[in-house]
Protein backbone atom coordinates (compact mmCIF):
# COMPACT_ATOMS: atom_id res chain seq x y z
CA UNK A 1 0.00 0.00 0.00
CA UNK A 2 1.31 3.15 -0.66
CA UNK A 3 0.00 6.33 0.19
CA UNK A 4 -3.34 5.02 0.31
CA UNK A 5 -3.04 3.06 -3.25
CA UNK A 6 -3.76 -0.76 -2.72
CA UNK A 7 -2.59 -3.27 -5.17
CA UNK A 8 -4.42 -6.65 -4.47
CA UNK A 9 -5.16 -10.28 -5.67
CA UNK A 10 -8.45 -11.03 -4.69
CA UNK A 11 -9.64 -14.41 -6.16
CA UNK A 12 -7.09 -13.99 -8.72
CA UNK A 13 -7.71 -11.47 -10.31
CA UNK A 14 -5.47 -8.57 -9.66
CA UNK A 15 -6.78 -4.86 -8.71
CA UNK A 16 -5.75 -1.64 -7.90
CA UNK A 17 -7.77 0.10 -4.89
CA UNK A 18 -8.22 3.10 -3.50
CA UNK A 19 -8.89 3.72 0.19
CA UNK A 20 -8.66 7.33 0.98
CA UNK A 21 -10.91 9.43 -0.52
CA UNK A 22 -8.55 12.61 -0.82
CA UNK A 23 -6.82 10.72 -3.34
CA UNK A 24 -9.50 11.06 -5.84
CA UNK A 25 -11.27 14.28 -4.35
CA UNK A 26 -9.23 16.81 -6.62
CA UNK A 27 -10.45 14.56 -9.50
CA UNK A 28 -14.15 14.83 -8.88
CA UNK A 29 -14.09 18.30 -8.00
CA UNK A 30 -12.73 19.01 -11.71
CA UNK A 31 -15.26 16.89 -13.12
CA UNK A 32 -18.02 19.23 -11.32
CA UNK A 33 -15.83 21.94 -12.51
CA UNK A 34 -17.12 20.71 -16.21
CA UNK A 35 -20.81 19.82 -15.33
CA UNK A 36 -21.10 22.70 -13.31
CA UNK A 37 -19.54 26.01 -14.51
CA UNK A 38 -19.28 29.01 -12.83
CA UNK A 39 -21.31 27.20 -9.79
CA UNK A 40 -20.26 27.73 -6.29
CA UNK A 41 -18.73 23.81 -5.19
CA UNK A 42 -18.14 23.46 -1.71
CA UNK A 43 -16.29 20.67 0.64
CA UNK A 44 -17.95 19.21 4.16
CA UNK A 45 -21.11 21.56 4.12
CA UNK A 46 -23.61 19.75 6.36
CA UNK A 47 -20.87 16.27 6.59
CA UNK A 48 -21.42 16.57 2.51
CA UNK A 49 -17.98 15.59 0.66
CA UNK A 50 -19.11 18.13 -2.12
CA UNK A 51 -22.18 20.36 -2.73
CA UNK A 52 -23.28 22.35 -5.20
CA UNK A 53 -25.77 25.00 -2.92
CA UNK A 54 -26.99 26.52 -5.77
CA UNK A 55 -28.39 23.21 -7.23
CA UNK A 56 -29.28 21.99 -3.80
CA UNK A 57 -27.10 18.45 -4.83
CA UNK A 58 -25.16 16.69 -2.45
CA UNK A 59 -22.03 14.83 -3.55
CA UNK A 60 -20.47 11.69 -1.68
CA UNK A 61 -17.66 10.05 -2.68
CA UNK A 62 -17.21 6.47 -0.89
CA UNK A 63 -13.71 4.56 -0.65
CA UNK A 64 -13.07 0.98 -0.99
CA UNK A 65 -12.75 -0.66 2.41
CA UNK A 66 -9.73 -3.00 2.90
CA UNK A 67 -9.65 -5.64 3.10
CA UNK A 68 -12.47 -5.59 1.01
CA UNK A 69 -15.93 -6.56 2.42
CA UNK A 70 -18.84 -5.66 0.88
CA UNK A 71 -21.46 -5.55 3.47
CA UNK A 72 -19.20 -3.01 5.18
CA UNK A 73 -19.11 -1.13 1.83
CA UNK A 74 -22.88 -1.11 1.31
CA UNK A 75 -23.32 -0.05 5.09
CA UNK A 76 -20.99 2.85 4.67
CA UNK A 77 -22.74 4.12 1.82
CA UNK A 78 -26.62 3.34 3.10
CA UNK A 79 -27.37 5.75 5.35
CA UNK A 80 -25.18 8.85 3.94
CA UNK A 81 -27.09 8.50 0.16
CA UNK A 82 -30.43 7.72 2.17
CA UNK A 83 -30.46 10.96 4.11
CA UNK A 84 -28.84 13.09 1.57
CA UNK A 85 -32.19 11.80 -0.86
CA UNK A 86 -34.67 12.30 1.77
CA UNK A 87 -33.09 15.74 2.14
CA UNK A 88 -32.42 17.15 -0.89
CA UNK A 89 -34.46 14.26 -3.13
CA UNK A 90 -31.16 13.70 -5.00
CA UNK A 91 -27.71 12.39 -4.64
CA UNK A 92 -24.40 12.12 -6.75
CA UNK A 93 -22.44 9.30 -5.63
CA UNK A 94 -19.13 8.21 -6.66
CA UNK A 95 -17.08 5.16 -6.10
CA UNK A 96 -14.19 2.77 -6.78
CA UNK A 97 -14.22 1.73 -10.34
CA UNK A 98 -11.81 -1.32 -9.18
CA UNK A 99 -14.37 -2.56 -6.27
CA UNK A 100 -17.25 -2.23 -8.80
CA UNK A 101 -14.91 -4.52 -11.09
CA UNK A 102 -14.33 -6.62 -7.61
CA UNK A 103 -18.25 -6.98 -7.00
CA UNK A 104 -18.85 -8.29 -10.88
CA UNK A 105 -16.43 -11.18 -10.54
CA UNK A 106 -17.70 -11.59 -7.11
CA UNK A 107 -19.63 -14.95 -5.60
CA UNK A 108 -23.34 -14.18 -6.68
CA UNK A 109 -23.63 -15.96 -2.82
CA UNK A 110 -21.86 -12.38 -1.49
CA UNK A 111 -23.59 -10.69 1.41
CA UNK A 112 -24.45 -7.44 0.25
CA UNK A 113 -27.69 -5.98 -0.25
CA UNK A 114 -28.11 -3.18 -3.03
CA UNK A 115 -31.84 -3.22 -3.83
CA UNK A 116 -32.52 0.36 -2.25
CA UNK A 117 -29.31 1.84 -4.19
CA UNK A 118 -30.99 0.29 -7.32
CA UNK A 119 -34.76 1.69 -6.90
CA UNK A 120 -32.75 5.02 -6.40
CA UNK A 121 -31.30 4.94 -9.17
CA UNK A 122 -34.40 3.94 -11.39
CA UNK A 123 -36.14 6.58 -9.81
CA UNK A 124 -33.69 9.18 -10.83
CA UNK A 125 -32.75 10.57 -7.56
CA UNK A 126 -29.38 8.17 -7.81
CA UNK A 127 -26.52 9.68 -10.42
CA UNK A 128 -23.55 6.63 -9.68
CA UNK A 129 -20.11 7.33 -10.98
CA UNK A 130 -16.98 5.06 -10.80
CA UNK A 131 -13.66 6.41 -10.50
CA UNK A 132 -9.88 4.87 -10.59
CA UNK A 133 -7.10 6.43 -8.79
CA UNK A 134 -5.94 8.27 -11.74
CA UNK A 135 -9.15 10.42 -12.08
CA UNK A 136 -10.97 8.32 -14.91
CA UNK A 137 -14.81 8.50 -14.20
CA UNK A 138 -17.79 6.37 -15.98
CA UNK A 139 -21.25 7.02 -14.82
CA UNK A 140 -23.50 3.95 -14.63
CA UNK A 141 -26.67 2.54 -14.94
CA UNK A 142 -29.63 0.77 -13.53
CA UNK A 143 -28.62 -2.50 -15.83
CA UNK A 144 -25.12 -2.16 -14.85
CA UNK A 145 -25.69 -3.55 -11.41
CA UNK A 146 -28.19 -6.41 -12.80
CA UNK A 147 -25.53 -9.03 -11.38
CA UNK A 148 -26.99 -7.96 -7.79
CA UNK A 149 -29.78 -9.70 -6.24
CA UNK A 150 -33.02 -7.67 -5.84
CA UNK A 151 -33.56 -8.05 -1.95
CA UNK A 152 -34.94 -4.91 -0.64
CA UNK A 153 -34.82 -3.35 3.45
CA UNK A 154 -34.82 0.52 3.25
CA UNK A 155 -36.06 2.67 6.16
CA UNK A 156 -37.30 6.44 5.90
CA UNK A 157 -37.14 9.42 8.30
CA UNK A 158 -40.14 11.33 8.42
CA UNK A 159 -40.02 13.48 5.22
CA UNK A 160 -41.86 16.36 6.29
CA UNK A 161 -40.45 17.19 9.82
CA UNK A 162 -38.79 20.85 10.25
CA UNK A 163 -35.39 18.87 10.63
CA UNK A 164 -35.72 17.70 7.16
CA UNK A 165 -37.35 20.73 5.88
CA UNK A 166 -34.45 21.99 6.79
CA UNK A 167 -31.98 19.97 5.73
CA UNK A 168 -33.13 20.09 2.13
CA UNK A 169 -32.99 24.04 1.95
CA UNK A 170 -29.36 23.95 4.12
CA UNK A 171 -27.51 24.17 0.45
CA UNK A 172 -29.87 26.86 -0.62
CA UNK A 173 -29.62 28.92 2.55
CA UNK A 174 -26.17 28.64 1.97
CA UNK A 175 -26.15 29.54 -1.50
CA UNK A 176 -28.19 32.51 -0.94
CA UNK A 177 -25.58 33.89 2.01
CA UNK A 178 -22.89 33.23 0.29
CA UNK A 179 -23.86 34.89 -3.16
CA UNK A 180 -24.96 37.98 -0.58
CA UNK A 181 -21.82 38.70 0.72
CA UNK A 182 -20.06 38.35 -2.87
CA UNK A 183 -17.96 34.98 -2.39
CA UNK A 184 -16.57 33.34 -5.29
CA UNK A 185 -15.70 30.09 -5.54
CA UNK A 186 -11.70 31.55 -6.43
CA UNK A 187 -11.94 32.74 -2.50
CA UNK A 188 -13.45 30.15 -0.80
CA UNK A 189 -11.09 27.49 -2.46
CA UNK A 190 -8.07 30.47 -1.49
CA UNK A 191 -9.43 29.71 2.39
CA UNK A 192 -8.70 25.90 1.95
CA UNK A 193 -5.46 26.51 0.23
CA UNK A 194 -4.00 28.93 2.71
CA UNK A 195 -5.28 26.22 5.82
CA UNK A 196 -3.16 23.96 3.94
CA UNK A 197 -0.11 25.37 3.57
CA UNK A 198 0.45 27.33 7.06
CA UNK A 199 -2.09 25.02 9.32
CA UNK A 200 -0.64 23.22 12.41
CA UNK A 201 -0.14 19.71 12.69
CA UNK A 202 -3.86 18.28 13.41
CA UNK A 203 -5.59 21.79 13.23
CA UNK A 204 -9.25 21.96 11.61
CA UNK A 205 -10.01 24.93 9.13
CA UNK A 206 -12.46 26.60 12.08
CA UNK A 207 -9.39 26.56 14.21
CA UNK A 208 -6.81 27.93 11.63
CA UNK A 209 -9.26 30.67 11.17
CA UNK A 210 -10.09 31.60 14.51
CA UNK A 211 -6.23 32.70 15.08
CA UNK A 212 -6.55 34.45 11.56
CA UNK A 213 -6.93 38.20 11.11
CA UNK A 214 -8.09 38.06 7.34
CA UNK A 215 -11.82 39.53 7.79
CA UNK A 216 -13.36 37.87 4.84
CA UNK A 217 -12.34 34.62 6.02
CA UNK A 218 -13.65 34.98 9.44
CA UNK A 219 -16.66 36.08 7.77
CA UNK A 220 -16.69 32.68 5.63
CA UNK A 221 -16.14 31.22 8.91
CA UNK A 222 -18.93 32.59 10.76
CA UNK A 223 -21.35 31.76 7.70
CA UNK A 224 -20.78 28.37 8.35
CA UNK A 225 -21.04 28.18 12.01
CA UNK A 226 -24.17 30.38 11.59
CA UNK A 227 -25.76 27.95 8.88
CA UNK A 228 -25.08 24.90 11.57
CA UNK A 229 -27.61 26.37 13.75
CA UNK A 230 -30.60 26.30 11.59
CA UNK A 231 -32.77 24.33 13.84
CA UNK A 232 -32.41 26.94 16.79
CA UNK A 233 -33.29 29.69 14.19
CA UNK A 234 -36.40 28.15 12.94
CA UNK A 235 -37.29 28.08 16.80
CA UNK A 236 -37.07 32.15 16.91
CA UNK A 237 -38.87 32.10 13.37
CA UNK A 238 -41.38 29.93 14.93
CA UNK A 239 -41.73 32.70 17.69
CA UNK A 240 -41.56 29.15 19.91
CA UNK A 241 -38.62 30.69 22.41
CA UNK A 242 -37.86 32.32 25.64
CA UNK A 243 -35.21 34.25 24.69
CA UNK A 244 -31.98 34.59 22.61
CA UNK A 245 -28.66 33.63 23.23
CA UNK A 246 -26.08 36.47 22.29
CA UNK A 247 -24.35 33.96 19.64
CA UNK A 248 -27.79 32.90 18.31
CA UNK A 249 -28.59 36.78 17.94
CA UNK A 250 -25.06 36.83 16.29
CA UNK A 251 -26.02 34.14 13.87
CA UNK A 252 -29.18 35.83 12.96
CA UNK A 253 -27.21 38.96 12.03
CA UNK A 254 -24.70 37.11 9.98
CA UNK A 255 -27.47 35.05 8.08
CA UNK A 256 -29.26 38.88 7.18
CA UNK A 257 -31.99 37.77 9.01
CA UNK A 258 -32.00 40.57 11.58
CA UNK A 259 -30.17 44.00 11.51
CA UNK A 260 -29.28 44.57 15.18
CA UNK A 261 -27.36 47.60 16.58
CA UNK A 262 -26.71 48.38 20.78
CA UNK A 263 -26.33 45.57 23.42
CA UNK A 264 -28.33 44.42 25.94
CA UNK A 265 -31.44 46.25 27.17
CA UNK A 266 -30.46 48.85 24.60
CA UNK A 267 -30.34 46.42 21.96
CA UNK A 268 -32.50 47.40 18.50
CA UNK A 269 -33.58 44.68 16.38
CA UNK A 270 -34.72 44.84 12.79
CA UNK A 271 -36.27 42.26 11.11
CA UNK A 272 -34.89 42.77 7.43
CA UNK A 273 -34.19 39.01 5.92
CA UNK A 274 -31.71 40.54 3.53
CA UNK A 275 -30.66 37.46 1.72
CA UNK A 276 -34.17 36.27 0.74
CA UNK A 277 -33.61 32.76 3.15
CA UNK A 278 -36.59 33.03 5.51
CA UNK A 279 -38.77 31.29 3.40
CA UNK A 280 -36.52 28.07 3.55
CA UNK A 281 -37.64 27.96 7.38
CA UNK A 282 -40.99 26.29 8.63
CA UNK A 283 -41.16 28.56 11.51
CA UNK A 284 -41.25 31.39 9.31
CA UNK A 285 -43.66 30.16 6.97
CA UNK A 286 -46.47 29.75 9.87
CA UNK A 287 -45.68 33.11 11.02
CA UNK A 288 -45.41 34.49 7.35
CA UNK A 289 -47.93 37.34 8.02
CA UNK A 290 -46.42 38.27 11.78
CA UNK A 291 -43.14 38.72 9.96
CA UNK A 292 -44.58 40.77 6.74
CA UNK A 293 -45.78 43.15 9.58
CA UNK A 294 -42.61 43.42 11.39
CA UNK A 295 -40.36 43.79 8.76
CA UNK A 296 -38.13 46.79 9.10
CA UNK A 297 -39.17 47.94 11.93
CA UNK A 298 -37.41 49.23 15.35
CA UNK A 299 -38.37 46.46 17.98
CA UNK A 300 -36.16 47.42 21.39
CA UNK A 301 -34.87 44.64 23.80
CA UNK A 302 -38.86 44.26 25.54
CA UNK A 303 -40.55 44.67 22.25
CA UNK A 304 -38.33 42.11 20.24
CA UNK A 305 -38.52 39.50 23.61
CA UNK A 306 -42.16 39.44 23.71
CA UNK A 307 -42.56 38.92 20.18
CA UNK A 308 -40.27 35.55 19.66
CA UNK A 309 -41.97 34.52 22.63
CA UNK A 310 -45.47 35.12 21.34
CA UNK A 311 -46.59 37.02 23.94
CA UNK A 312 -47.75 39.47 21.30
CA UNK A 313 -50.02 39.61 18.94
CA UNK A 314 -48.58 41.66 16.20
CA UNK A 315 -52.07 40.72 13.85
CA UNK A 316 -53.71 43.37 15.58
CA UNK A 317 -51.27 45.74 14.89
CA UNK A 318 -48.30 47.41 15.70
CA UNK A 319 -49.86 50.27 17.63
CA UNK A 320 -51.88 48.34 19.59
CA UNK A 321 -48.98 47.53 21.74
CA UNK A 322 -46.06 50.38 21.01
CA UNK A 323 -48.29 53.38 20.03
Amino acid sequence: MTNGIVKSNVNGIYYIFWKDAEIVKPYVRIYLDKIFPGKLIVKELNAIDFSIPEENLPVEIQATPYPVRYARFEQAIKNQIEQNIIAYDRCWFFFDSELFRCMKNASMGMSINMDWFRNYIKEEKLKVFTINHVGIIDELEYKDFDFLADVSQTCKIAYESDEMTLNRNKMLIFANVINGYGFSQEEIDSFEDKWRKDKKPGEKFNQYVARQSDSRMKSYRNIIYAIGDLPGINNILDLSVDNVSTSRKHFLSILGIFANSGMGQGSITRFVDIFDICKYFPGYIRNYEIWQKLKGLNLDHRQFSNVIMGKTDVIKGIEYYWN
